[in-house]
């Protein structure tokens, strides 16, 4: 009987790859938009590739050692995910936190703005992107910027330094991907006091009142998002 020829196979450049599939977790490298997990495909070295595919052309049925079975499911399975359509999120961009949320887009924010009126803080205005896109015939979906703050601790700085009102008071955004998922997102303490502070000139407080920042935010994320 005539051999069949060899056909091309998308996944010929990454013969002897290693498939790895990792959970998605809050500080890793990125985020699957449904919770699903995450492909890595870390290249082999030259050589053993090359060996790895000269032995997978000399598999027969009849035959087949347990180190060449491993190969084949890991071939077998990256053509699955490189077939599939999965939405992966890049990185958080520096100094931005971003958290899922288990409830609505309208219940996340009610739950964030009254985290924060109960802590003393303000709430000073929403900025509705979705609501003003509509009204120019534009379709967007849900995306709310929340503006908060604490004038008591706050205001002094903006005496000394009137450009900082630009970017304080800090800022939080809802919002929706195309799956569904509503998200939650805000810069961190450690991006407002060592980079917003100093491009006004405003010197970063002590690492102490950072942490508590840093705390306090994640805190008040954690009750509108869980």
């Amino acid at each position: 009987m005539p051999r069949r020829a060899h056909q091309a196979c998308p996944l010929c450049a990454i013969s002897g790859s290693e498939l790895r599939l990792t959970p998605y977790t809050e500080s890793g490298i990125g985020r699957a938009a449904r919770g699903d997990t995450i492909v890595h495909i870390l290249d082999s070295a030259a050589s053993t590739d090359s060996d790895n595919v000269s032995s997978f052309k000399n598999v027969t049925t009849g035959s087949m050692e347990e180190s060449m079975t491993r190969q084949i499911l890991r071939f077998g399975v990256a053509l699955l995910f490189a077939w599939a359509p999965i939405n992966v999120f890049a990185a958080d961009p520096f100094g931005l936190i971003t958290v899922p949320s288990n409830y609505s887009v309208t219940e996340t924010i009610q739950r964030f703005e009254d985290a924060m009126k109960a802590a003393g803080w303000m709430i000073f205005a929403r900025l509705d992107h979705a609501a003003a896109a509509e009204k120019y015939q534009q379709k967007l979906l849900p995306r709310t910027v929340i503006v908060f703050g604490n004038p008591g601790s706050g205001t002094v700085n903006m005496v000394t330094a009137p450009t900082l009102a630009i970017d304080n008071p800090p800022k939080a955004l809802v919002w929706q991907d195309d799956q569904g998922k509503v998200w939650l997102s805000y810069n961190s303490a450690k991006y407002l006091l060592e980079t917003i502070y100093p491009r006004h000139g405003v010197a970063a407080p002590p690492l102490e009142r950072q942490e508590a920042l840093a705390k306090f935010l994640m805190e008040v994320a954690r009750k509108a998002t869980q």
